[in-house]
């Protein structure tokens, strides 16, 4: 019985496990498996968002496209229509080498109008320095007098009689200005003559009326002139001063409407001057 009976004791014993550390600690290789199952798994899932996902929005941005490598961007400095292309991408050109040919009806057109601008800028100027030398009509620019093409010389009358027009509204219209102005100062200067006419009578009548009052105060001290005649010319003296003076401060008031619409004649040609002198710096 003894020997049947340690078999399986020792066997219980080999069966047990001893309680070793080593045995209870976990692996680092599983750990980096782990670690890497979850990342491929999260790569995964973002490849996928990115490829099924829709966008709700986008940038927009202004760029240009260039071609890398020793090429050189020409652009013609007016531009216009390409009537003939003389090179092809990639062809090595000289300096000075025709490139493109532009329509020339649309650059005609445009030389035409800046050709037709600067006949009637120098028109418009012609026209200001005329104002300014105070002359009676204009004197056409000198390169009106060199000017071969038939449109040129059309153009250059067209805008010398427009500014010819221009110049007799505007003079004109300073002449009347100034003439009205004239026509007022006219008239100040009647109601001034017709004040001092008054201020005349008005002495002489205040001369008859003092030597009245000198005769009639004797009189008075006998008692042969009543007092209400004696009161009546001294208030009549009175009211011919007062009369006298009204006179005066309307003539002295007058002079000086008289002296105002004469700076003012005089305020309407220096401002055109200065209107027409800003303006010629400008042409």
């Amino acid at each position: 019985m003894s020997e049947a009976v340690a078999p399986k004791a020792r066997a219980d014993r080999l069966a047990t496990p001893r309680h070793h550390p080593d045995l209870n600690r976990e692996t680092p290789d599983r750990e980096i498996r782990i670690g890497s199952v979850a990342i491929g798994a999260f790569l995964l899932a973002l490849l996928g968002w990115g490829a099924l996902a829709r966008l709700d929005s986008g940038v927009t941005a202004a760029g240009e496209v260039v071609v890398y490598g020793n090429h050189q961007a020409v652009q013609h400095r007016d531009g216009g229509a390409v009537a003939e292309l003389d090179v092809r991408d990639g062809d090595t050109v000289q300096a000075g080498q025709v490139l493109l040919r532009l329509q020339a009806s649309e650059l005609t057109a445009n030389a035409r109008a800046v050709q037709n601008q600067v006949i009637e800028q120098q028109a418009l100027q012609s026209r200001l320095q005329a104002e300014i030398d105070r002359s009676s009509f204009i004197n056409p620019p000198a390169d009106f007098a060199t000017l071969d093409d038939a449109e040129d010389r059309a153009t250059a009358g067209k805008a010398l009689a427009l500014q010819q027009v221009e110049f007799t509204r505007r003079r004109e219209a300073l002449t009347t200005e100034r003439e009205v102005l004239d026509r007022q100062v006219a008239q100040a200067n009647e109601q001034i003559s017709g004040y001092g006419q008054e201020l005349d009578a008005n002495r002489r009548q205040h001369t008859l009326v003092g030597q009245e009052l000198d005769g009639l105060h004797d009189l008075f001290k006998e008692g042969l002139v009543p007092a209400t005649r004696v009161r009546q010319l001294q208030q009549n003296e009175a009211e011919i001063d007062g009369t006298a003076a009204s006179y005066a401060a309307d003539r002295a008031r007058t002079q000086q409407e008289i002296g105002e619409k004469r700076i003012r004649s005089e305020e309407l040609v220096a401002d055109r001057d200065a209107d027409d002198a800003k303006d010629l710096r400008t042409v």
